[in-house]
């Protein structure tokens, strides 16, 4: 039996007919749903495959366009990868494989190369530039789906908080439904979805662990982590300034990390021209003072929770030894492989 829920379907299976009917509607901003039709999976890596397999299908065409530090935990072998925040180079792409790209897909905010973030307006423009050439646009929702906002980045870009409003991928994939939960949804257009097999690959501990995800979610506690991010991103600014580190520090929405230049972090290649060489030390001190952070400088730092006071304190306190750490560090020398 296919387990589903769409707007214009039957009710399959009561419980999960009603989480179905749920993340849609959590996922509508001004009556607009991010998905008219949704399937679950057991993962977002086989979700991604199958959003990839359904645009092939859809258009008949076999590359997908993909974004130098993205990574959607699914490789695909006729992928064509181009810098992020670069429309040109999508436009190049298109040009140089005429009538083959069946989809460009995008995560919505990338945090594997750091956060890196989606130029004001680059979502829109890249959802016009994709439609035009007869492609699909996949939107990745992994990590931001429910770390973000109520109903993810698109959410926020929908609802006018930041980026542009007006668009929506023709197909979506969400996870990070809980820590080690073994579910991930996939939606879209409902003539695109309709076409994908149905799945049984998740349990129904799996549903009822992401229903408590989302009844935890709420506006309130969104709003307690970005008053927890704003207060740490506004130490790391106090701290690495004060000992004259050049930093600058990605974010989006409550979701940030540090990169050790001057200049803004655009894409990948930004990402790696830093002296990246601080960081440990300046984790290393972090955690000597009792505020572990992601072991590199090319991972984002999420705020899960609210902090509490006395977390948030110990966090803040740590932050100016750490970057004393960082402004002390140096480069590793080179090897000497000379004879």
């Amino acid at each position: 039996m296919d387990r589903e829920r769409t707007r214009a379907g039957p009710m399959v299976t009561s419980g999960v007919a009603a989480f179905t009917e749920a993340l849609i509607d959590r996922f509508t901003v001004r009556a607009t749903p991010l998905a008219e039709r949704l399937r679950l999976l057991a993962t977002a890596s086989r979700a991604t495959a199958t959003a990839i397999e359904l645009a092939r299908a859809a258009t008949g065409r076999d590359l997908v366009v993909t974004f130098a530090g993205h990574d959607h935990a699914h490789v695909d072998p006729q992928s064509i990868v181009v810098p992020y925040n670069d429309l040109d180079a999508v436009r190049d792409a298109f040009a140089a494989h005429p009538g083959r790209i069946a989809a460009v897909l995008t995560e919505a905010v990338g945090v594997h190369a750091g956060v890196l973030a989606p130029l004001p307006g680059f979502n829109g423009a890249l959802a016009l530039v994709v439609a035009r050439r007869g492609a699909l646009l996949v939107l990745d929702e992994t990590h931001t789906a429910f770390r973000v906002g109520p109903a993810g980045w698109w959410g926020l870009e929908a609802d006018g908080v930041t980026g542009s409003t007006g668009w929506r991928p023709d197909l979506v994939v969400l996870g990070g439904f809980g820590e080690g939960v073994p579910l991930a949804a996939l939606g879209g257009r409902a003539a695109i979805v309709g076409r994908a097999a149905p799945s049984r690959a998740w349990n129904a501990d799996a549903v009822a662990s992401a229903e408590a995800t989302l009844r935890l979610a709420t506006p309130d506690s969104y709003a307690g982590v970005d008053r927890g991010a704003d207060a740490i991103v506004a130490a790391l600014h106090a701290a690495f300034d004060a000992e004259g580190v050049a930093h600058v520090i990605p974010r989006a929405g409550p979701l940030f990390s540090i990169a050790f230049r001057p200049a803004a972090v655009l894409d990948d290649a930004d990402a790696r021209d830093q002296e990246s060489w601080r960081y440990p030390p300046f984790a290393r001190a972090m955690a000597e003072h009792g505020a572990p952070v992601p072991a590199s400088v090319h991972q984002a730092w999420f705020v899960a929770a609210a902090p509490g006071d006395p977390e948030l304190d110990r966090i803040l306190d740590a932050v100016p030894h750490a970057a004393r750490a960082a402004a002390q560090a140096s480069p590793e020398p080179a090897e000497d492989h000379s004879p």
